[in-house]
């Protein structure tokens, strides 16, 4: 289950925040025509919560660190950790830049009885394991010298700001010490604070070097805002523009992004934003979208996650958009988008049940005990419960109809084959008697008589 973090309003502007916003001198307007300046970082001391910052710096992560400067290096907690920490969130991973060329401290790591991995050694990453389930990505500062949209030429640097240059947003584009102190050299503390997403420097240029930062916005946007429809005129220009070069980019990098944003906040009107600004055709979302039917779902997957539920499959919110849909029509679909056969699969069962009940209330033959009864026959049928209880909260069943479907106790069929064995059925005659008196034990609400 895709485990996101929907960042909410009372958990981004906390004290501390608001006294920095007033602090800090406003980011300046970054349009079209504006260029990268070196200015300096600003510094902001004791800005993360002393808890956060003491689970995040373990011994494990400062030992580290302390292995770059014993060896005449420096390493700093990079990109979205940093986010997280100063919106009082405990960051999943931790992934650290340094000034130390790749193949030196692959050199000195060794050296000093680390496991390292080349993860990515082109691009200057390595992979430091460090037992337990541990690992972090450690990455060289670099500048990205050639781009085609998806992939770039790096040159390493010892620059800190040209490192947080080539990166996407702002509040993407900070780095930590060791002692807590964050460096931010695009206002993305202020942004943080405005719960605000902007591309470093000119968007255009950002999204050009990888056109995948056109989801990403919409997806850190979902994150981070408090209101719905709150964007920058230069940066929707910027995506309007340039929609057309996500055609280039893998399905599989399209999916994942696409997933968080289903199942971010202000998913309904970012997918409607996606439509209007040829997004949505760039990457072969179905045409047209069918938001009543996501609206309707999105405030389903809202409430159960308010609740304290885990919300909507990010395949359940895909499928909300598709009008109608056949089993091989879904499974085409699903097969393009590069899913997993378990998100195929699950696609696929929403789209058959849904229609399966649609035609049930047009007749005027639905009712809630044959709902009930459809949905434990879906289970004794092998149909995994996982896909029930989705199945029930994607129609809007009431809570206690699904905690009692879900503490049901499946019954057991009486008949096996060995019992027919030993009447003397074999073969085809065998499973079509069982079957038969399977048909017959559900219709009888599960008793044989």
């Amino acid at each position: 289950m895709l485990n996101v973090i929907c960042y909410r309003t009372t958990r981004l502007l906390t004290n501390k925040l608001t006294i920095l916003k007033l602090m800090a001198t406003e980011s300046t307007f970054q349009g079209k025509d504006s260029v990268v300046l070196k200015r300096g970082p600003k510094s902001y001391k004791d800005i993360i919560n002393p808890r956060i910052l003491s689970e995040v710096m373990d011994k494990r992560v400062i030992n580290l660190m302390d292995c770059f400067r014993r060896n005449g290096f420096e390493a700093r907690v990079a990109g979205g950790a940093v986010r997280d920490m100063i919106i009082g969130v405990t960051p999943n991973d931790i992934d650290l830049a340094t000034n130390a060329p790749p193949e030196v401290m692959q050199e000195f790591l060794a050296r000093e009885g680390y496991r390292t991995e080349p993860t990515g050694i082109k691009h200057g990453t390595i992979l430091v394991v460090m037992g337990d389930s541990f690992n972090t990505e450690v990455t060289t500062l670099r500048i990205d010298k050639v781009t085609d949209g998806r992939h770039a030429e790096v040159e390493f640097t010892n620059d800190w700001e040209l490192d947080a240059a080539r990166r996407d947003f702002t509040v993407n584009a900070m780095f930590m010490s060791q002692q807590g102190e964050v460096r931010d050299y695009f206002n993305g503390v202020v942004d943080l604070s405005e719960l605000r997403i902007r591309f470093v420097n000119n968007p255009e240029d950002r999204i050009r070097e990888d056109y995948l930062r056109i989801l990403r916005y919409f997806r850190f946007y979902g994150r981070i805002s408090a209101v719905s429809n709150k964007h920058e005129e230069y940066t929707i220009a910027a995506i309007r523009d340039n929609a057309a070069g996500l055609k280039k980019v893998s399905k599989e990098r399209i999916w994942r992004e696409l997933q968080q944003i289903l199942v971010g906040d202000h998913c309904v009107s970012l997918m409607k934003l996606m439509y209007e600004l040829g997004v949505a055709n760039a990457i072969g979302l179905p045409e047209p979208g069918n938001f009543k039917e996501l609206d309707r779902v999105w405030k389903v997957h809202k409430r159960v996650r308010n609740i304290g539920g885990s919300g909507l499959y990010p395949e359940a919110m895909f499928i909300s958009l598709l009008d109608g849909g056949t089993e091989h029509s879904v499974g085409q679909l699903c097969s393009t988008w590069k899913m997993s056969n378990r998100e195929k699969k699950f696609a696929i069962f929403i789209v058959l049940q849904r229609a399966f009940f649609t035609k049930l209330v047009i007749k005027g033959e639905f009712t809630d005990e044959r709902f009930s009864k459809h949905c434990k026959d879906l289970i004794v049928d092998g149909t995994p419960l996982s896909h029930i209880l989705e199945l029930m909260k994607y129609l809007s069943r009431p809570d206690d109809e699904i905690d009692h479907l879900q503490n049901w106790k499946i019954p057991q069929f009486p008949v096996t084959g060995h019992d027919l064995l030993a009447l003397g059925l074999q073969g085809k005659e065998l499973a079509e008697a069982k079957q038969g008196l399977m048909d017959k034990w559900k219709e009888n609400y599960y008793r044989l008589s």
